[in-house]
């Protein structure tokens, strides 16, 4: 008989989560998210991140960046749907999406992730401020700059895209404060205007349009909805910020987790991501995407510039899905095509065409203790870099001629020389920083780099992109230190097919090819290639991964990324 009841006891709750595992299995789980297991693989801004990264990496800027790796970046974009009983519905204190992403409630708050552009600013959400919070942590990171929260690049780059693509989402540019919510429910004003609630379409779907129901937004009145959030939005323990009402977010039928599971706002996502697998990302497709306006530089200004970019291009953002509500609703893979642009945008901000090389070589004899420091800054952007300055900082020497150097302009293919003489005792103990600025009317630019000199006998090798699929093209790169035209033996180029050797590099120290490949090359491999330099005794590799083409959208055709100017007119 024990046995017998204890089994009458729990029989029920295994009934239960079954049938909830069944019904939840057939139908939307956060589709614009990044779940990664249990009820549904939702991962959506995984794509993203994906597919920007594939932008920027492809970007001639990208290289020797200091960018963080996708693979990391990913890491840090994610969340589980926990698989024990810890579901809302027993009125369990513990939180059932847990991870390393942002969509993580314990992590962050509800307003994190909200910017509704028509009410009055201070009261219409956080999206902004914690997209720029994280892209500080990610400049912070990659360039050593002190202060923060010791947020890693990578966390800063997942969490700040993260924020910027919620910006694109129909629901996340709508709603109020939790705590104007909770007074309208107190005194009864459950008749909301649609600056706040959006238009009433968001009720239902493009595929299965409904009109909302008394209570639900049905002439505006959302008495219901008021109710629920205000019994929902902290019912689950003090960790949850559920600081913000969406009135689309818990309109589902049911109890517990299913009031979301099957709202309005996840019903219209899981439809985003059904659209995106069948129609992924098309660079010729992207709607208009916000102006970036690059502000112009001082030295002490570079960071701070950027940071207040992100800002205002998150605000920018949340104002073109608002005044595009029902096309964006209608055709949520052109959000996502929007998210990744603007993504990409974001990311390419952190970094600079600009490519400062230093060396410093000795002038006169041994004794005199005088040398040149010689910087070449290359420009690897098609626009032209103006008003450009270069600084040299000297630590264990003494400077002998001006610290900042003007050059008028610098365009791609033709490096500016810049020289300063130092006069230093012990050169290997003097400390040389050669600091770049320079102006970009249209490319979103960090405006800045930075360079010391390189070390004597350097070996760099890069494949751009890094992944690529059969019939697609890559570019093998390799420079050597000291600058000199010298030969290069290059093997394990497995399916590449290109220039023949012999193989030089230039008198700068530079070689650079393109190599198709092979079209009969199987998917999903890895090759390394291998350089060596005989007369320098310098040897390296790189490597490059071959996909399927169906992971990636098409390449053919794709126009070179056009920046708009601030009348919203591509740049020729």
């Amino acid at each position: 008989m024990r046995k017998l009841g204890i089994w009458l006891k729990i029989t029920p709750a295994l009934l239960l989560v079954s049938l909830l595992c069944n019904f939840l299995c057939s139908g939307p789980v956060l589709a614009w998210g990044a779940t990664t297991c249990f009820f549904g693989r939702c991962m959506t801004h995984q794509y993203i991140l994906r597919a920007a990264y594939e932008l920027l990496e492809n970007d001639p800027a990208f290289v020797d960046s200091g960018f963080p790796g996708i693979e990391e970046i990913v890491q840090n974009d994610g969340i589980d749907w926990q698989t024990n009983l810890s579901m809302d519905w027993i009125n369990s204190s513990q939180y059932d999406l847990l991870g390393e992403g942002p969509d993580d409630e314990t992590k962050t708050a509800w307003s994190d992730h909200f910017y509704n552009p028509e009410l009055a600013e201070g009261s219409n959400g956080n999206a902004p401020m914690a997209a720029k919070k994280y892209f500080i942590g990610l400049c912070q990171a990659m360039y050593g700059i002190e202060g923060g929260e010791g947020i890693s690049s990578a966390k800063g780059a997942a969490w700040s895209a993260h924020f910027l693509a919620d910006m694109f989402v129909p629901y996340h540019v709508i709603g109020m404060l939790a705590s104007e919510a909770i007074v309208m429910n107190r005194t009864g004003n459950y008749i909301l205007d649609e600056k706040i609630t959006g238009p009433a379409f968001l009720y239902g779907r493009p595929d299965k349009p409904e009109e909302p129901p008394s209570g639900w937004g049905s002439g505006q009145n959302f008495y219901n909805a008021l109710r629920r959030y205000v019994e929902y939005h902290n019912d689950v323990g003090p960790e949850a910020q559920r600081d913000w009402f969406d009135p689309w977010y818990l309109n589902g039928p049911g109890f517990g987790d299913l009031k979301y599971i099957y709202s309005s706002h996840v019903g219209w996502e899981e439809y985003a991501n059904a659209q995106r697998r069948i129609k992924p990302y098309d660079a010729l497709g992207v709607p208009d995407i916000p102006v970036w306006l690059n502000r112009y530089p001082t030295w002490e200004t570079i960071f701070d510039n950027q940071a207040e970019l992100v800002e205002e291009y998150c605000k920018k953002a949340a104002k073109e899905t608002r005044d595009n509500l029902e096309y964006y609703w209608q055709n949520p893979e052109k959000a996502i095509d929007a998210s990744i642009e603007s993504v990409y945008t974001l990311w390419r901000s952190t970094i600079s065409a600009l490519k400062p090389q230093v060396e410093i070589i000795p002038v006169g004899s041994e004794d005199d203790n005088i040398y040149q420091v010689r910087a070449i800054i290359r420009n690897v952007c098609d626009e032209v870099a103006q008003q450009v300055l270069a600084k040299i900082t000297v630590t264990g020497g003494v400077l002998e001629s001006e610290s900042i150097i003007s050059i008028a302009e610098i365009a791609n293919g033709v490096p500016a020389e810049v020289n300063w003489d130092i006069q230093s005792d012990d050169i290997t103990q003097c400390q040389v920083v050669v600091e770049v600025m320079g102006v970009f009317e249209h490319t979103p630019d960090l405006q800045y780099a930075v360079a010391r000199p390189e070390p004597v006998n350097t070996l760099t090798i890069s494949v751009s992109p890094s992944q690529v699929y059969a019939g697609g093209t890559v570019t093998v790169t390799v420079q050597v230190y000291p600058r000199c035209e010298t030969g290069l033996v290059i093997t394990g180029l497995g399916p590449l097919r290109g220039p023949e050797s012999p193989y030089y590099t230039d008198a700068e120290g530079w070689f650079s090819a393109e190599f198709e490949v092979d079209e009969s090359t199987p998917a999903n491999r890895r090759f390394t290639i291998s350089v060596e330099v005989t007369e320098l005794e310098l040897a390296g590799t790189a490597s490059f991964q071959v996909v399927s083409e169906s992971n990636w959208w098409e390449r053919e055709g794709r126009e070179p990324y056009r920046y708009k100017d601030d009348t919203d007119q591509p740049v020729e």
